[in-house]
């Protein structure tokens, strides 16, 4: 599974050297990439069909991600306005919707952002943890009103940071996701303008077995063709409700579990994230459903065009996976040909050292 991406458009050549180096399956995140989705579909058609391959006879399935009840950054009020961050310093989140927020002004105010989604801060408490951009930046709520929570920086990855809209943001202490649905009117809406370009749905921040049956019962709806269900298993009550919700999906024609490390690792905290993966995988093992090892792989290699070291031990593990997903970077295609020579050669036995004397 490989991550679709705006600025592969520039250069469309890119779809065909991803399909030439085994993509099955072409992944659109819909919170980020909503306005250029069908555009991206229809490259890889035009890919496709430049290659010879019939389209219902395709490899490659269309794959979504619906935005779910993810809490973003809102816009700022002036484009192109980034806000520095480094530890100590306050930022000011405000509870108003559509809130566009800023640097820190003249007056000594702090640097402010407004959410995507509001209601979710309402159970957000002093003490509180909070994250931004998978963990970039972390906060800690140290004053909570009925406006505005103030958080506290206490860790960077760098001496200096930048806060630029759109990015995540995830109260893992908060419960926050319990205040909005998982399945919003946002999904639905997108959902139905898509639904006849796509082979297979994931649902965002799933909580419990009664959003497959949501999303199940709107696909009907929408469609007669059969399309596959990803369960994302990104928080803590998700993986508390795993079992309920790999049952429910044992009642569909196609059905399987994404262990989506990015938002599991915050939600869950850095040092449970192995055994919570360890066990989502025992888990759909034992139940026969296919899963997708997401988020990080060979993200260096993306990037850089050369792997760490420890990015090739987490690809190994993948192979206990069915499906492994790459995000976005100027190597992907080397990396995905990468990935399948790796897995060539680590499919089989292990190499035995003998003493060449």
């Amino acid at each position: 599974m490989v991550t679709l991406d705006k600025t592969m458009l520039e250069t469309p050549e890119i779809f065909k050297e991803l399909l030439r180096a085994g993509m099955t399956i072409a992944r659109i995140n819909l919170a980020r990439d909503y306005s250029i989705w069908k555009t991206l579909v229809e490259n890889i058609h035009a890919a496709e069909k430049e290659m010879g391959i019939e389209r219902q006879n395709r490899e490659c399935k269309i794959y979504i991600d619906l935005p779910g009840p993810k809490v973003r950054v809102n816009d700022f009020r002036e484009k192109q306005v980034t806000i520095k961050v480094k530890k100590g310093d306050i930022i000011r989140i405000y509870k108003f919707d559509n809130y566009l927020g800023g640097p820190k002004s003249k007056k000594g105010e702090p640097a402010s952002i407004g959410v995507t989604l509001p209601k979710a801060l309402r159970n957000v408490r002093t003490k509180d943890k909070v994250y931004y951009d998978d963990g970039k930046i972390c906060g800690v709520v140290v004053e909570v009103n009925d406006k505005y929570l103030d958080v506290k920086i206490v860790l960077t990855r760098h001496k200096v940071e930048y806060m630029k809209p759109h990015k995540g943001i995830n109260f893992p202490d908060s419960l926050a996701c319990f205040n909005v649905p998982v399945v919003t009117e946002t999904d639905i809406q997108m959902l139905s303008e898509v639904i006849s370009f796509v082979d297979i749905v994931g649902i965002s921040f799933i909580h419990s077995p009664n959003d497959i049956r949501i999303v199940k019962g709107y696909l009907e709806q929408y469609t007669e063709r059969k399309i596959g269900i990803i369960a994302k298993i990104e928080t803590k009550h998700a993986l508390l409700s795993l079992s309920n919700i790999i049952l429910e999906g044992l009642n569909l024609d196609l059905f399987g579990v994404m262990i989506a490390r990015g938002d599991l690792a915050i939600e869950t905290g850095y040092k449970q994230l192995v055994k919570a993966q360890e066990g989502i995988l025992e888990m759909c093992r034992a139940a026969h459903v296919p899963v997708v090892w997401a988020t990080g792989i060979l993200n260096d290699m993306n990037k850089k065009g050369i792997p760490l070291r420890t990015e090739l031990t987490d690809a190994f593990m993948g192979l206990r996976a069915d499906c492994i997903m790459l995000n976005k970077g100027p190597y992907i295609s080397k990396s995905l040909e990468f990935l399948q020579e790796f897995y060539q050669i680590n499919k089989g036995p292990l190499l035995e050292f003998r003493n060449s004397t």
